[in-house]
């Protein structure tokens, strides 16, 4: 009796790939279309994942529109979190008040965090005082941290943006039907 895929209900072959879930089945197309798989091989942690979930986790997934590899980055910066470097990084969240920054930009606060990593501390005064080839090295951190600053700043401008035309259609729609 040939196993049929519980996401596209095609017929898995005798000897395509699939993966298991907890119960049911992918086929090999699916595998790669949700980034499971390629078409001689597995993802990392696809097999290991599809044994610990279900095949309804993981429409779910697909319902938001993403695949496996939002899975891996989400797996991947929880790995990091955990790690010292990721403890290190929570505790100068928690400093400057964004322990409960959006996940969006994580990365982009994480990138002006490892620069200020870089920059040699020079008793306070980082861009005064020390040698040239410190004072230098720190005057290119900073200026890179405020680049990285603005992008974050550009990012959720734009996001704020958006929302704002989300709520100005929703009270013209609403304006709209009660008249």
């Amino acid at each position: 009796m040939a196993t049929i895929c519980d996401f596209c209900g095609n017929k898995i072959g005798f000897l395509s790939q699939q993966i298991e879930f907890k119960d049911g089945v992918m086929g090999g197309k699916c595998m790669i279309k949700y980034g499971l798989g390629y078409k001689n091989g597995f993802a990392p942690g696809a097999k290991e994942y599809g044994k610990t979930h279900t095949v309804d986790d993981f429409k779910k997934i697909i319902a938001q529109g993403k695949d496996f590899s939002s899975i891996q980055e989400d797996s991947a910066k929880q790995e990091w979190l955990n790690s010292k470097d990721g403890q290190k990084f929570q505790e100068w969240l928690a400093t400057k008040q964004l322990s409960d920054i959006n996940s969006d930009n994580v990365l982009q606060v994480g990138a002006i965090y490892d620069l200020f990593k870089n920059i040699v501390p020079l008793n306070g005064l980082t861009s005064l005082v020390g040698s040239e080839k410190d004072i230098n090295a720190n005057q290119a951190f900073l200026l890179a941290e405020l680049t990285q600053q603005n992008w974050l700043i550009i990012k959720q401008n734009d996001q704020l943006q958006k929302q704002n035309q989300q709520i100005i259609d929703l009270l013209k729609k609403n304006i709209e039907h009660n008249n």
